[in-house]
Parts: structure tokens; sequence; C-alpha cells
């Protein structure tokens, strides 16, 4: 931009108002970018500060739900989750022993059963030859007293 021309006739003080005055328009509209950019710069400075505020108080409430304070964090949530773990995964292995205590007894139960029942079965195969002698006996014994010769 150029400084305008001296008005003819004018006062020397009007000519000289008028050249600062065209100087610091110019100035002000040249450096006009420059200001914006300063305030955009402030404004960005501001915003890093206030996320860099909370990222640092995320990064404390992360920091303090990760180590025990005899609570609520989740780190104690997670110790007393483990230890229940741990409890259950006990308690899982001595059902098993126990059923598998249980397995056993009724596997001799069962056999000792089946022996029973095969002895039961014997001895009722021995009734029936001891029933079936006996009334061959009776039947011989019938037989022998009709044709007895001494009765006669």
């Amino acid at each position: 931009m150029t400084t305008p021309a001296p008005v003819p006739g004018a006062p020397w003080w009007a000519n000289v108002l008028l050249t600062v005055l065209s100087i610091g328009l110019a100035a002000w509209v040249s450096n006009r970018p420059a200001r914006r950019d300063a305030r955009a710069s402030r404004e960005l400075a501001a915003t890093a500060a206030e996320q860099a505020t909370v990222a640092a108080a995320h990064a404390a409430v992360a920091a303090a739900e990760t180590s025990p304070n005899h609570g609520g964090s989740l780190k104690d949530s997670s110790t007393r989750t483990e230890g229940g773990v741990r409890d259950l995964q006990v308690s899982v292995a001595a059902i098993a022993r126990d059923i598998g205590g249980l397995r056993a007894e009724i596997r001799t139960e069962r056999d000792e059963r089946r022996d029973v029942a095969k002895r039961v079965d014997d001895v009722a195969g021995r009734v029936d030859d001891v029933a079936t002698r006996v009334d061959d006996v009776g039947t011989r014994l019938t037989q022998h007293v009709t044709d007895c010769p001494s009765r006669a």
C-alpha cells in the first residue's frame, strides 16, 4: 500500500494525520492474520492445557483404580475375585474327590449285590434239588409201603 498524496491547500497537520492514519491502517490490516494466528495459538494452547488437565485427571483415576486402596478399586475387586476363584477351585477338587469315592463305593456295592444274587440263585437251585429229592423219596416210600409184603 502506498501513502496518499498530500492534499493541496490542506493544513500540514492534516496531511501528516492522513499519512499516519494510512500507514496505521496498512499496518493493522497487514498484521490482522498474525493477530488471528496469535489468538488461535492462545486458544489452542488453552485447549491443550485443558486437555492435559483432563488427561491427568483420568490418569489419576486410572491409577487409583489399579492400585489397592482397601475397598472399591478395580485392583481390590480383582483380588477378591481371584481369591473366590481359588476357593471355588479347591471346592471343586474336593467335590471331585468325594464323587470318585462315592463311585468306588457304588461299584463295590454293585459287585457285592451281584455276588449275593449269584449265591441266592445257587441256593434256590439246591433247594429245588432237595425238593425234587424229597418228592422222589416220598414217592418211593409210598410205593414201598403200598408194595410191602409184611403188610399183607
